[in-house]
């Protein structure tokens, strides 16, 4: 994997992609820094997947933001909440 890759689905709108998507990112390429970016849904089909990553010693970061609502402004990079596990 070369510095700056992208996994995606491919805009086929695979909820819960995120997550186990880094996780095999990250065992294949563990000297690589890998982050997870997820919505409210995926995060939350895919949560019992934090302990396959606690368990397996995974440098993973996680982005989660909430999801834009009518009348707000859309999230941007900044507003992303982070958490390393």
């Amino acid at each position: 994997m070369s510095t700056r890759s992208l996994i995606t689905s491919g805009g086929l709108g695979t909820m819960g992609f995120a997550l186990p998507a880094a996780i095999g990112a990250k065992v294949a390429c563990r000297a690589k820094e890998v982050w997870a970016i997820a919505g409210r849904g995926g995060f939350q089909m895919t949560s019992p997947e934090l302990a396959t990553i606690v368990q397996e010693k995974l440098d993973i970061n996680i982005a989660h933001h909430q999801q834009w609502l009518p009348g707000h402004d859309p999230p941007v990079a900044r507003d992303v909440l982070t958490k390393r596990i």
